[in-house]
């Protein structure tokens, strides 16, 4: 990569099947240790990245020493399917380490610092550990000469709420822990992150309880791999001595880095005295959720290297001539078709969401009579909330489709739970088909009626699911029963785990009845009466039952002759 730029400048990969422009030809060749691509939307930028690693690759490096980072699986898989098609051979292909920047990171840390702390996967899955931590924090306040008054979640929707601004915490590498050196205190923390006071303490007391691995505690969070990776290398001198070093690394989807993936680049550009090359269109954020700021990507983003190469890719192969001129006119800069058919642009206007679906529904029907591919069209959303309506009209058509990158409404969490309270209505368990489906409609239960559900539970759901006369007894034993200390006390254990402490106990009492120490006896006898009759539950479990019996209750009354439509707004 140090040679002389004349010779650089004539490629000698060729790509098979597809003739490069001269913007992706500089981009491919150039001699820059740091290369950004400005791409435009649809301006092939994965297949422009996909010919800088080939050239590299044609230029001797050896595949394994090319790190190729995205953020999204769908993006790392489609870029090494890319090399594949310009004629990169499958086997070099196959060698190059192509992930996501969560995924490597978990890696990193497993391979590299020995951390395989477990991994959990969504939000339904951490809601246990959150209540814990409030549980804790709620007691530590208690303890306090001047409690705080702290709002904290009740439900587990707020949960889901708390875990998504955590994770933009996290992407924006704001550590749980105050500045001791500065007598930072807790409010005026929250303050300047513009925060709830009870939002940073439970995000403090969540990450100590996530960090105590000397209890068997320790897991990550779906997006907590490149946040645990980045603290370490702040806190560790040597941690960056540890990382796996890398002759060139490849970033996709530029558009979407943040400050916590940034920091992670940027020591494994150290690590390997890197040469990078980057791509994105800088004009839309997709990951916002996550922390990505335009901002951040548009004047942070690089501004430490003040030699880097910023190319643009103008040409966009996803819409023809007029589509690229209204985008270049929208985001004022140069934007070219590289279609040669036109692109139509036809301004839908309606009064009501009645007529938006009307007029989609028309214009898909009329698409699939002059095209001969039925996967030919394509409806973009910005959120998956906006599938609803979509989705509603084209069932109502009978307009056969699917979904991608998001599940179809259908299958979401609310739905389950009224397909779950028809089947206990109806007390017809088989109307849900198959174990997997049954499993999901009583995990949306349980997440619905805001229990604390472990792991270990999670089997019993799964049991419950496969027969039919345990998920219907699953209602009255634990959703519609209220909830006592003895189900606070064994909500970590499965329900086996649960009876057969129940069951040493009972044995303990038997024997010290039999050696005549009956005060014992009965004191265990009566602690153990008290946890089954003690009920303990929050007002947000409390409502919840209540909410679940009254809308079983309102579904058994209604005449066989009511409509579906009107028991499921009835429920």
């Amino acid at each position: 990569m140090t040679r002389d730029p004349k010779q650089l400048a004539i490629p000698r990969f060729v790509p098979r099947d597809i003739s490069p422009t001269a913007e992706q030809t500089l981009i491919q060749t150039h001699p820059a240790r740091h290369v950004i691509a400005m791409a435009n939307a649809g301006a092939a930028k994965t297949t422009t990245l996909a010919l800088r690693i080939a050239e590299a690759i044609t230029r001797g490096v050896a595949p394994g020493h090319i790190l190729a980072l995205s953020f999204s699986a769908e993006a790392a898989r489609v870029l090494r399917q890319r090399l594949v098609a310009l004629g990169l051979p499958r086997e070099q292909a196959a060698q190059l380490p192509i992930q996501t920047f969560e995924g490597f990171a978990r890696q990193v840390l497993e391979h590299h610092f020995a951390d395989g702390a477990p991994s959990l996967a969504s939000a339904e899955s951490l809601a246990p550990r959150v209540r814990e931590a409030m549980d804790q924090l709620r007691l530590r306040n208690s303890l306090r000469r001047h409690p705080r008054e702290l709002w904290l979640p009740e439900h587990n929707p707020q949960i889901a709420e708390f875990l998504a601004t955590t994770d933009q915490l996290k992407a924006a590498l704001r550590p749980p822990e105050l500045d001791d050196d500065a007598e930072e205190s807790l409010e005026s923390r929250a303050e300047a992150w513009g925060l709830p006071v009870g939002v940073l303490a439970l995000y403090r007391q969540l990450e100590q309880l996530r960090g105590d691995d000397g209890r068997g505690r320790g897991w990550r969070g779906p997006f907590d791999g490149v946040f645990d990776l980045v603290r370490r290398l702040q806190t560790d001198p040597d941690a960056e001595s540890r990382l796996p070093g890398y002759r060139i690394v490849i970033a996709d989807e530029l558009q979407d880095m943040n400050p916590a993936s940034y920091a992670l680049l940027q020591a494994l550009l150290r690590r390997g005295k890197a040469f990078f090359t980057g791509a994105g269109d800088f004009d839309q954020v997709i990951h916002g959720w996550a922390g990505a700021q335009t901002d951040f990507v548009r004047h942070q983003f690089g501004a430490d290297w003040p030699k880097a190469a910023r190319l643009p890719l103008t040409r966009s192969y996803r819409h023809g001539p007029a589509m690229a001129l209204a985008a270049g006119f929208l985001t004022d800069k140069p934007n070219l078709s590289g279609r040669p058919h036109a692109a139509r642009i036809e301004d839908l206007r309606w009064k009501s969401p009645s007529d938006a679906d009307r007029l989609l529904v028309g214009a898909i029907q009329a698409h699939a009579r002059h095209s001969k591919r039925k996967n030919s069209c394509a409806v973009l959303l910005r959120s998956p909330h906006l599938s609803i309506p979509v989705e509603n009209a084209l069932l109502a058509a009978r307009i056969g489709y699917q979904t991608e990158g998001m599940g179809s409404y259908l299958e979401r969490p609310e739905v389950l739970v009224l397909r779950g309270l028809m089947a206990f209505a109806l007390q017809d368990y088989t109307s849900i088909p198959g174990e997997e489906r049954r499993l999901q409609v009583l995990q949306a239960l349980v997440l619905w009626q805001g229990l604390g559900w472990s792991e270990a539970r999670n089997a019993d759901l799964r049991t419950a699911a496969r027969q039919p006369e345990l998920f219907a007894a699953f209602l009255s034993g634990q959703l519609l029963r209220p909830k006592t200390r003895a189900d606070l006390e064994h909500q970590r254990d499965s329900l086996d785990q649960e009876n057969e402490a129940e069951a040493r106990l009972l044995e303990e009492i038997s024997q010290l009845s039999h050696a005549g120490e009956h005060h014992a006896a009965n004191t265990l006898r009566a602690q153990l009466q008290a946890a089954h009759n003690q009920i303990c539950e929050t007002p947000a479990q409390i409502r919840a039952r209540e909410r679940l019996e009254s809308a079983l209750a309102a579904l058994r009354t209604l005449p066989p002759e009511a409509p579906a439509q009107a028991a499921l707004e009835q429920a």
